[in-house]
């Protein structure tokens, strides 16, 4: 989904929200009825009872994790539905109570408003598409999000009827409110935005903003110490190269940013390494087109530093590291125009730079869109779910994990 994370906290916490590896547990009022009865309902479509439990659900998770953490006086024994903070970037203070319930709310209008501009831009999903959905959310149903890792042995899964099931909500329900959700909103932003459609951006426009905003640039490290290991121990130990040695290997490597300044390509610097240090590999070096901003978390804070620093077609070596494992690391910078064609011909490429262009745009119309939308809401049915049953849950099912 291109959502913008910043604005989801204005509209939904179960987007926002990172799920807590804890699932909801006990039974529910009307538990086993909450996906025969309707909800909610606009535009002739009727939604199921599960679909406005399952935001709720996640309302309340994220807002407990996040008082577990700002609130030092934090009583996990005790009610969390009177507790007040400033849940968005807004500063506005609610009651937990207050902003779980604005949150449901707000997503009821948020699905209303999505399918509302399928119907109205007339957006199909491709032939079998729903059904290969419906298969992704059975399998987060029964096996939990991460079996796959699981079968790897990398990671536990927690099946996610586990979670919802005992609320009443079904499969089909958190297929609808979670994956459908996600599938029908890329859908419409690729109708308006891509190529033909109402809102379409230009080549020049997008060529423009990855120009502006992305890089191209490639690096590499190298060792300044040498590990071996204990003849007695059999422990890895790590000795830091002499001054000698030191000096010999960046007296090379510094010679890269001057072949850069003389005009010298990537690829001469390439091959002077591979001479140099007598490689027999060209991959030594990592090369990545992307956001200058992600630059810091994709790979690390220092490359960043450098490469806001230095210009195009140059290079720079700087010496890091901790302790006993120093390593020179040397980075170059590309020109982004040289890569722009190439990048955004690749589909999956231009897709994900007109959703990074213009998806705050789109969550702007969509989130006005959604203020207008007129829903009927089922209260009669809705109430009886209420906050104080889902905290009821929630803490009666994490006590399992409880040591």
């Amino acid at each position: 989904m291109v959502i913008p994370v910043k604005n989801l906290k204005k509209i939904t916490a179960f987007i926002l929200c990172v799920m807590l590896v804890f699932a909801l547990g006990a039974c529910a009022p009307k538990g086993a009825t909450a996906d025969k009865e309707w909800g909610f309902r606009a535009n002739g479509k009727e939604y199921a009872v599960g679909t406005y439990l399952l935001p709720l659900a996640d309302a309340y998770e994220s807002v407990y994790g996040y008082l577990g953490q700002v609130n030092k006086d934090f009583d996990p024994s005790k009610s969390i539905l009177d507790l007040e903070a400033s849940f968005d970037e807004s500063g506005k203070v609610y009651s937990a109570r207050e902003w779980i319930l604005k949150q449901a709310s707000d997503y009821i209008k948020y699905m209303v408003a999505v399918d509302s501009l399928m119907q109205e831009y007339d957006v199909k999903l491709q032939e079998g598409r729903d059904s290969a959905v419906y298969e992704q959310a059975r399998n987060d149903w029964f096996l939990g999000k991460d079996y796959q890792n699981v079968i790897d042995g990398y990671a536990e899964a927690y099946p996610v009827k586990d979670k919802y099931e005992p609320l009443g909500i079904s499969v089909e329900s958190y297929c609808d409110a979670a994956y459908m959700l996600d599938v029908k909103y890329d859908a419409i932003f690729a109708r308006l935005y891509s190529k033909g459609g109402e809102r379409e951006v230009t080549e020049a426009e997008l060529n423009s903003y990855f120009e502006k905003n992305y890089v191209d640039y490639s690096y590499f490290i190298v060792r300044l110490y040498e590990a071996s290991y204990d003849e007695v121990t059999g422990e890895l130990v790590n000795t830091p190269y002499s001054d000698a040695q030191k000096k010999e290997v960046l007296d090379k490597l510094n010679m890269y940013p001057i072949m850069a300044k003389e005009g010298k390509s990537l690829s001469d610097i390439k091959k002077k390494h591979i001479k140099d240090f007598e490689l027999q590999s060209s991959d030594f070096m990592l090369e990545r087109t992307e956001r200058l901003e992600d630059v810091s978390v994709s790979a690390s804070s220092e490359i960043a530093d450098i490469l806001n620093e230095i210009g195009e077609s140059q290079a720079k070596v700087i010496v890091t590291g901790q302790g006993d494992t120093p390593v020179a690391l040397v980075v170059y910078k590309s020109p982004i125009k040289d890569e722009t064609k190439k990048y955004l011909s690749d589909d999956i490429n231009y897709r994900a730079i007109v959703a990074d262009y213009k998806g705050q745009e789109f969550f702007e119309f969509l989130a006005s869109y959604a203020d207008k939308v007129e829903v009927e809401i089922n209260w009669d049915v809705l109430n009886a779910f209420s906050l104080e049953f889902i905290e009821k849950n929630f803490k009666s099912y994490i006590k399992r994990f409880e040591f």
